[in-house]
């Protein structure tokens, strides 16, 4: 047999977890336009909700591969550099409240700016598509350039819900956002989505930490951010994550527990990463390491070192299936082939990084978690792989959207039987994918009776691949191996 190379590692992280998982990437079926988020309702198991930069939002559906479209805002999206249509979450008591809130850009008003982001709350009506003219417009803030947006959204354990925001754009913080405490902009804002104050489609939680105070907006909840492209809150703990692209040195991840955080001051552009900035706004005058609040990583830019890359894009700690995944937060980069492991559960450092660099996912955009926990990964291309491990074996059918179904002989050389794990009968395709996601074979001819099928073993290289099939409304997966 081949060597199959599932992963080329760099290092083996220990750090209190057992040996460095066998991550192995699933692709699914369908394609998509320039993924933005990838997003769960935190009800239906079955469905992915997937946010594409021109403007779209579709809800993809896991066990039956349908794909409709929840959402149209290519008219109103102004998605030219690094803007569009960037972050959504589901009210967190989606479906007893039926709204959904998107991050997304929009041209500017002339002589302001580049871009707006809108932080705009939309109503679903019963069947999952947004009712026509149902938009609320929670904040609009003008964009100087056309780039650092950032774009994400989440609800806390808290039931608040967190905006990221950028420093508004260009290099260095040239307008000088992310120490300023009377802009948004290069901040981390907290609001009540539930009740409102004056003419404003929100309040301020009573107990952020600038409430009372004269000089800093009161929605702000932490300040001194670059560019937080993704942040996420560990469904286990409550803590939060948030990735924070850098300039030309340093990638930097930050993390505050849970009910921990207010008022936290992150560094930029006094430092990034762990590191004094080279060039610091006026702001920065006097003030000294202890003022700020270090990431708990940061990776150089430098491809000498172990660790690197140019872009980061954060993700979730795992909570899923796969048994030796769990407990780590796993991220990516954007601009360099890399997915990330950082052992979150333990008293790690960033020499703990585990780094892989030859799966399939190359401009990695964004992660999303499902409702049981899975771990899904996006690329700019438009590919969505499901994040699980060569030892995965799934106790829950419906967290990645299939069900289990037994092959034999495994291995296999000529020929094999296929029972599923429902008694279903009729005519279907079953697929042979390769560990990058990719089909290596296809037999449109199978014939199900009773949930068994005798199988030809198609010509392919020795190797493990993922055998799917959907029969009956139900989608069926197995691993094997070909001798």
């Amino acid at each position: 047999m081949p060597q199959l190379l599932l992963l080329l590692f760099l290092c083996i992280g220990s750090a209190g977890l057992t040996a460095q998982p066998a991550v192995v990437l699933e692709r699914l079926a369908e394609t998509f336009t320039e993924p933005t988020d990838l997003v769960s309702d935190g009800f239906n198991t079955d469905y992915l909700y997937v946010v594409e930069k021109p403007g779209f939002v579709n809800r993809y559906d896991l066990e039956g591969g349908a794909v409709s479209l929840v959402l149209d805002l290519s008219d109103q999206v102004e998605d030219n550099g690094e803007g569009g249509a960037l972050g959504m979450a589901f009210h967190p008591a989606f479906p007893d409240s039926n709204y959904v809130y998107v991050n997304y850009t929009a041209p500017a008003p002339a002589g302001q700016g580049d871009l707006v982001s809108r932080i705009s709350r939309f109503t679903l009506d019963n069947v999952g598509i947004v009712f026509d003219l149902s938009e609320r417009i929670l904040l609009s803030i003008p964009q100087p350039a056309g780039n650092h947006n950032a774009g994400d959204l989440a609800f806390g354990p808290d039931g608040y819900l967190y905006i990221p925001l950028g420093d508004g754009g260009g290099g260095n913080d040239q307008y000088d956002n992310a120490q300023d405490p009377t802009s948004l902009l290069g901040s981390l804002l907290r609001i009540d989505v539930d009740s409102t104050t004056g003419d404003q489609n929100y309040a301020v939680p009573a107990d952020n930490p600038y409430v009372n105070s004269g000089d800093t907006l009161p929605e702000i909840w932490a300040m001194g951010l670059r560019n937080p492209w993704r942040i996420s809150f560990d469904r286990e703990g409550g803590g939060l994550w948030i990735a924070d692209v850098g300039q030309g040195r340093r990638e930097e991840v930050n993390y505050v527990a849970a009910g921990a955080g207010a008022g936290t001051n992150f560094g930029w552009n006094c430092r990034e990463g762990l590191m004094a900035f080279g060039s610091p706004s006026s702001r920065c005058a006097g003030r000294t390491a202890e003022d700020f609040t270090d990431p708990v990583l940061d990776y150089a830019h430098d491809e000498s070192q172990r660790v690197n890359g140019t872009s980061i894009t954060g993700g979730f700690v795992y909570r899923g299936d796969a048994e030796d995944l769990r407990g780590y937060y796993v991220f990516g980069d954007f601009g360099r082939q890399r997915l990330f492991l950082y052992p979150a559960d333990s008293d790690a450092g960033a020499d703990d990084i585990i780094v892989y660099d030859d799966l399939a996912a190359e401009k990695i955009s964004t992660f999303g978690e499902g409702v049981n926990g899975e771990l899904y990964v996006a690329d700019i291309s438009g590919r969505i792989y499901l994040v699980t491990t060569e030892a995965a074996t799934p106790t829950d059918e419906t967290r990645s959207g299939y069900s289990q179904m037994r092959v034999f002989p495994n291995p296999a050389s000529d020929r094999l039987t296929v029972e599923l794990s429902a008694p279903v009968s009729g005519e279907a395709t079953v697929s042979y994918r390769s560990v990058d996601g990719r089909v290596a074979a296809r037999d449109v001819t199978v014939r199900f009776s009773n949930g068994r099928a005798d199988l030809l073993v198609p010509e392919l290289p020795a190797g493990i691949y993922m055998l799917s099939t959907f029969v009956e409304g139900k989608r069926f997966m197995a691993r094997i191996v070909f001798q």
